[in-house]
């Protein structure tokens, strides 16, 4: 809007930006790239216990922080008179540089490995805010709304792979991916004969009809970990995050709402939340009516077992994989202004009577948890987001 060259009655600001940056990151205890020596490494010397120490660790001389270097490019725009306002961005941030521990072999003496320099991870992806603002007489009202895209790659990890088999989950990290893909067997359907589990792969000496089948992925007739495989668009990071919301008012009443959700996520429930009888625990109604039988052969859940652990049924597979994608109403209020005229008698210059709520509403494919507390999760051992309601009055003298 400040150059003589651009006039327009619609647009009122156009700004196009670029940036290159670098930020480091010192995730590393100090002076690790020294060998440190420990006390308290007692030897036997002459019969005698003598007091020693030693290094229990080495030492890369070489470590130093992370880089991340990011490249983004944004457009700015106000239209109609700033009714309208637009920003978006598009980004790469590239991690260089990544610190984490190298284990060494035993043989070196038993040496708990270095923090080193190691990997390279991309976040490629693009933001975008927009906001709508208007007054009719004395009606007012907003629109605003935002989402991001963004996609996890790892770039390079010095040829390593990284494993993360924690209890009843397994996920991946590996060159090409994003960190934490799922890594798991791929599930066929349900047994429903011994002469289907006869002529399938090995699964084990307790498989039985109504357990669920699983892939040979390598052809070698037996169904263990070398048959996992990374399972597409499936990972630990949403891939958008989102919200929206509104504001309107009419003089001294005014409605205000912001909902906020993510999508393009898999989670992987365990535990209590995804076995029937875990733990001593009890079972689902799912499991009652839509577990198999063989008066049900077409159910959606194998068939019921007394024991999740080193079943078939519960191996580590892509048949319980979930949606994680949810849209929450985390906010809404409900205010209104008393008339400064009716005030004027009290010598009170403002007062607000409101009716509060938050997280009221959640849509989400997944039922069984709160979908945004389980995002990093895959247990229930973790608070819910709570529901709560409030009302209050502002006074302002």
């Amino acid at each position: 809007d400040r150059e003589n060259f651009f006039h327009s009655d619609v647009i009122d600001m156009l700004k196009l930006r670029g940036s290159v940056g670098q930020l480091g990151n010192q995730a590393v205890a100090l002076y690790s790239y020294e060998n440190s020596i420990s006390l308290g490494q007692d030897y036997s010397f002459g019969g005698q216990l003598a007091p020693g120490a030693a290094a229990n660790a080495y030492a890369d001389p070489r470590t130093s922080w992370e880089t991340t270097t990011t490249y983004d490019a944004g457009l700015d725009v106000d239209l109609w008179e700033s009714r309208v306002n637009v920003t978006a961005d598009v980004y790469k941030k590239r991690t260089s540089g990544i610190l984490r521990t190298v284990n060494l072999p035993a043989q070196v003496g038993g040496l708990a490995g270095p923090k080193e320099n190691v990997g390279t991870v991309d976040n490629t992806g693009y933001e975008l805010t927009a906001q709508y603002r208007n007054d009719i007489g004395a009606f007012r009202y907003s629109l605003q709304g935002n989402v991001s895209y963004n996609v996890n790659k790892v770039v390079d990890l010095g040829g390593q792979i990284l494993y993360n088999e924690q209890t009843n989950l397994s996920t991946i990290t590996m060159e090409g991916y994003p960190i934490d893909s799922h890594y798991l067997l791929v599930s066929e359907g349900i047994f429903q004969t011994q002469d289907e589990i006869d002529n399938h792969a090995f699964q084990s000496t307790a498989t039985a009809p109504g357990y669920l089948k699983y892939r040979d992925v390598n052809g070698d007739g037996l169904i263990n970990g070398d048959d996992r495989v990374i399972i597409s668009e499936s990972s630990a990071i949403p891939k958008y995050t989102y919200g929206f919301g509104f504001n309107v008012g009419y003089k001294g009443l005014s409605l205000s709402a912001f909902f906020q959700g993510v999508a393009g996520i898999r989670i992987y429930p365990v535990a209590n939340i995804a076995y029937p009888f875990n733990n001593g625990a009890g079972a689902k109604t799912e499991w009652l009516t839509d577990a198999w039988t063989p008066e049900n052969p077409n159910a959606r859940l194998p068939i019921v077992t007394e024991s999740t652990g080193g079943t078939d049924n519960f191996r580590q597979s892509d048949f319980w994989l979930q949606s994680g994608s949810y849209l929450r109403l985390k906010n809404i209020q409900v205010a209104y202004q008393i008339p400064r005229t009716l005030l004027d008698k009290l010598k009170i210059s403002k007062l607000t009577v409101f009716v509060n709520a938050q997280n009221a509403l959640t849509f989400s494919k997944y039922k069984d948890f709160d979908p945004e507390t389980i995002i990093n999760y895959n247990s229930l051992y973790h608070y819910p987001m709570l529901k709560t309601y409030n009302a209050g009055i502002n006074v302002d003298f």
